[in-house]
């Protein structure tokens, strides 16, 4: 916990002078690892959101903060943990927006992939492995996982990221391919 005269120190300082770059690097080394573990907590554990929750938090104090409100310590490390809690929340709803229900992929990959005759499954393999090359090692891991009937819970553990930093690769690399589909002059399968 930081010092309470120090802060207030800084907290003074910046109400004086917001542009003080000296103040506003001591007021984030002071607070990082309070706001970083307030987030962290908020986030259940999700480091890489709970980094950029923490950051989001430093720039409201640098947007929105008036620091004359707050002359003592107590009164700010309140705020500052509201800030963190509605940070962490915003983050939480973003990731949320950006998960991709799992059914959805799978009646995605039946409509793209129906069922073809021996010369239209040849032609789908030369354009599975012009596309295959096209993609990073990363995407064709995750791609490879999917394949073999991982759930998007297990492709997590297995390569250490959370089923929502999954679900949103997997969105991403689908919409790749969709690109790459129609820059090789496929929009859509035909379904017969």
């Amino acid at each position: 916990m930081p010092a309470p005269a120090q802060l207030e120190r800084l907290l003074a300082e910046l109400s004086n002078n917001r542009q003080s770059c000296e103040a506003w690097n001591s007021l984030f080394e002071l607070l990082w690892p309070r706001v970083k573990a307030t987030t962290y907590r908020a986030l259940g554990g999700r480091l890489d959101q709970a980094e950029d929750a923490a950051q989001e938090v430093f720039v409201r104090l640098l947007r929105y903060c008036d620091f004359r409100k707050f002359p003592e310590a107590a009164n700010f490390l309140a705020f500052l943990h509201t800030v963190s809690r509605n940070a962490a929340n915003d983050i939480r709803r973003e990731a949320a927006w950006q998960t991709v229900d799992i059914n959805e992929q799978e009646a995605e990959l039946r409509r793209t992939f129906p069922a073809q005759s021996s010369e239209q499954r040849a032609a789908t393999a030369e354009l599975f492995a012009r596309i295959w090359h096209l993609l990073s090692e990363n995407e064709r891991v995750l791609a490879s996982l999917a394949a073999e009937g991982h759930s998007m819970g297990e492709i997590a553990l297995k390569l250490g990221l959370t089923a929502n930093a999954v679900s949103v690769r997997w969105f991403r690399l689908r919409t790749r391919v969709r690109n790459l589909l129609k820059e090789q002059g496929i929009d859509r399968p035909v379904v017969r």
